[in-house]
This record gives structure tokens, C-alpha cells and sequence, in this order.
């Protein structure tokens, strides 16, 4: 090979050489930390299953719904909380508390307690699990806490929240 022709491929034998090193060291770094990010490969599912809403004992308006659903790949330290959205409302409420899950069976279970606005008819009410990361938590936690006599809802999911499954009730 003449020297012009040495000249000529030298850049072309670097930028192949630092692509490699680059696509290597990307490859190696993505692979190292793939167990710290299961919606790659895994992506999350909570899904919804069993609805039953009854009257409940504490008020004329009250009314008690259990939810159940399954979960797959829930990231470490997020739990499942439930919230409702009542009709003509944008406003969601959550739970008091999260969802009890069984990690063997990937099952959740929640009851949340709420009003209807008006007495008599059927209406339907929106319900959203969502998985809340510690930050979420923190928020549903600090609403509970000030809303003691008053519940005005959130504005929207808390930062930190991902909607799973989301369906709507018709409650009666």
C-alpha cells in the first residue's frame, strides 16, 4: 500500500476503531445495569380484575369498593395504590392506604371508601391502580394527613405515580 493510500484509510481505521470501543463500552454499561431497569425487558402490567361495589353501614351515600387485579414486574419499593374519579369530576381521590399484594400469586386486593354525590341513580365512577414510587407516596400520605373533614381530590396522579389499569364502575 502506497503512503497516500495509508494516508487516506488511517481516518477511516479510526472512526471504525472508535465505533467499536464506543458501541462496546455502551453494550457492557447496558448490560451491567439491566436488572436496575425491568421496563426494558420487562415491562410492568397491573391489571384490573374484580370490581364489587356495596352500601356501607357509615352513611346513607357511602359506598365500599373492593378491586382485585394481578401485577407483573413491579420496580422494588413501589407499591399499588387505588384512586377514584367520580363522574363530572377531574379530580382524582386515592385510598388512605396502598393495596395488599401477594408477590408468590402476583395478585393485589384494595377497598376504598367514598360518597356519591347524589342520592338514588347509577353512576359511573372511574378507577385508576396505580404503582407509586416514594415521592408519590409521600403526596398521598400529606393529602390524607390535611384532609381530615374534607376531601378535595388531587388534581391529577402525584409525580412519582403510573397509572395501571384503569376502568370505569357503575355504582348505584
Amino acid at each position: 500500500m502506497s503512503r497516500s493510500t495509508e494516508k487516506t484509510n488511517r481516518p477511516i481505521l479510526e472512526i471504525a476503531v472508535t465505533a467499536l470501543v464506543t458501541f462496546t463500552v455502551t453494550a457492557v454499561g447496558l448490560f451491567e445495569t439491566v436488572d436496575k431497569w425491568p421496563g426494558l425487558l420487562h415491562p410492568t402490567r397491573v391489571k384490573i380484575i374484580h370490581t364489587d361495589v356495596k352500601p356501607d353501614s357509615r352513611g346513607a351515600n357511602a359506598r365500599l369498593l373492593d378491586t382485585s387485579g394481578s401485577f407483573q414486574n413491579i420496580g422494588e419499593g413501589q407499591l399499588l395504590w387505588l384512586a377514584i374519579r367520580p363522574p363530572g369530576d377531574n379530580r382524582i381521590y386515592p385510598n388512605a392506604q396502598p393495596c395488599d399484594t401477594n408477590e408468590e400469586h402476583k395478585t393485589w386486593s384494595c377497598s376504598i371508601l367514598f360518597g356519591m354525590p347524589t342520592p338514588g341513580g347509577s353512576m359511573p365512577f372511574h378507577v385508576i391502580i396505580m404503582r407509586a414510587n416514594a415521592q408519590a407516596v409521600t403526596a398521598i400520605l400529606n393529602y390524607h394527613k390535611t384532609a381530615v373533614t374534607s376531601f378535595p381530590g388531587l388534581p391529577a396522579l402525584p409525580a412519582g405515580a403510573i397509572k395501571g389499569d384503569e376502568i370505569d364502575v357503575q355504582v348505584q
